[in-house]
């Protein structure tokens, strides 16, 4: 009897705690409330299991490491074609850039903040179809590197299989 007290006791301080922290209005605890999607989440779902995204982050269009970067890149329409490729340039306090392309509608700063970059900071990374980084650094990544990297994942080995190549 003294067990069964307590535990009432326990459940009815703890339920008016939970009235108290929820402005009085009692939620149903197996309701699933859906998030807010960002640009950064509707953009990345957009492209899951359909393409694999590098997201090229630097603090300015001048800096020498995006100039890089971009060079490394340069020419190998076909093979990020065939590897299902899109390349997102983030560059600080200006819109987002899809293979080439500006999408005023999308700001950088969600994007730092999504994928812990500093604005400050030149950082490449590989997202592959499954939502996953695979590769995360701080210095331009040639394509060969990028191309082995992806060439060796199995969903890519099953996709050249597919494919006949």
């Amino acid at each position: 009897m003294i067990i069964i007290m307590k535990s009432l006791i326990l459940l009815s301080t703890l339920l008016s705690t939970l009235l108290l922290l929820g402005g009085g209005q009692v939620s149903e605890p197996m309701a699933v409330r859906e998030k807010e999607m960002t640009g950064v989440d509707s953009l990345m779902e957009d492209y899951q299991w359909e393409n694999r995204v590098v997201l090229v982050f630097a603090p300015d269009s001048d800096d020498a490491l995006l100039t890089e970067q971009i060079a490394n890149f340069s020419g190998m329409g076909a093979g990020f074609s065939s590897r299902d490729l899109i390349v997102v340039k983030i560059v600080s306090e200006e819109a987002i850039s899809l293979n080439g392309k500006v999408d005023t509608n999308l700001a950088s700063q969600p994007f730092y903040e999504h994928f812990s970059v500093q604005k400050a900071d030149f950082t490449v990374m590989l997202v592959g179809k499954d939502g996953t980084i695979k590769l995360r650094q701080n210095q331009p990544v040639t394509s060969q590197r990028l191309f082995s990297v992806i060439d060796a994942m199995p969903m890519r080995q099953r996709e050249m299989r597919e494919r006949g190549r």
